[in-house]
């Protein structure tokens, strides 16, 4: 994933989060504070990555 692909994707998951909190819903907000906690170490962008994976994913790879 280039640079241009993870400002859009981090851009397209701020937005739906602010609209989320906008509409008072929940969810979305404890889906990202709870990754966020998982993940600490990892980048906002990376967070951001791993929220928009299936849900029933359990590996990861880095294709480069």
């Amino acid at each position: 994933m280039n640079a241009d692909e993870l400002e859009k994707l981090t851009t397209e998951a701020l937005h739906r989060l602010s609209t989320a909190l906008a509409q008072a819903h929940r969810k979305p907000l404890t889906a990202v504070l709870k990754t966020r906690a998982q993940f600490h170490r990892d980048s906002f962008h990376n967070v951001c990555r791993i929220l928009n994976q299936p849900r029933d994913a359990r590996r990861v790879s880095d294709h480069r």
